[in-house]
């Protein structure tokens, strides 16, 4: 079975192969074209294993100032081949970002891990600088998910009512829960795993986060609620 446009989770992967040997999740791009893929398969014991089969690209995960890092580190990915595309048409300050020094930039994070696997870990906008201090945001939305009462959880930045920006959760939670003790549950959970300075300043409810078709969260429609939000309490407030 071969997946591509996303990254394949370990579940869908195992019910995929209830029905076949071998299960390839694709990754590449129209730029750089097929780059490499990543074959599942289920060992004996039923965990899933995964191996990364290398096309004729050079994928790279680099630091902010473009230097190259080790195996089990986290990065920005970055791609080059001999039939990269050399740019976009008509579109020079998306091609000035995505295209540097021959390098192709797709917008994701990433790893190799030390036995040899390629990692997606989320995408280049997903990343906050809190404070200084850095935080994958499909993290925090993950960790929020796992906290009992939370179906579903958004993390996001909004501008601050006075200055600078907030760190932000829309939470989907479960009938019939205590809200103050779930928004309690989820701060210390966030506190103890990633940080103290990544617990979000404000949890705000709503019955269904808002996500694109492919499931993916859709940051930007949740700032635009929340700012909406804040202005119609502040309207009511006049």
């Amino acid at each position: 079975a071969l997946v591509g446009g996303d990254n394949l989770s370990d579940d869908l992967a195992i019910r995929l192969l209830m029905n076949f040997d071998t299960v390839v999740n694709t990754y590449g791009s129209t730029e750089a074209n097929l780059v490499l893929e990543n074959a599942k398969s289920l060992s004996p014991d039923g965990n899933i294993s995964t191996t990364t089969v290398r096309h004729d690209s050079e994928v790279q995960i680099a630091n902010e100032e473009g230097r190259e890092l080790p195996d089990g580190q986290e990065g920005v990915v970055r791609i080059r081949n001999g039939y990269l595309a050399p740019g976009y048409l008509n579109n020079s300050e998306a091609e000035a970002v995505t295209f540097r020094n021959g390098w192709f930039y797709p917008g994701d994070r990433g790893c190799w891990s030390l036995d040899g696997n390629f990692i997606v870990t989320g995408r280049v906008n997903d990343l906050f600088n809190i404070g200084g201090t850095k935080v994958n945001a499909v993290l925090l939305d993950y960790t929020l998910m796992s906290v009992d009462g939370i179906r579903d959880a958004i993390c996001f930045m909004v501008p601050g009512e006075n200055e600078g920006e907030q760190l932000v959760a829309f939470v989907e939670l479960e009938e019939k829960n205590d809200k103050q003790d779930i928004v309690d549950a989820a701060k210390l959970k966030i506190l103890s795993t990633i940080g103290p300075d990544v617990v979000p300043q404000k949890f705000l409810y709503t019955e269904k986060v808002p996500r694109t078709e492919n499931g993916k969260p859709n940051r930007l429609a949740c700032v635009k609620m929340a700012l909406e939000a804040r202005e119609a309490k502040y309207s009511k407030s006049m």
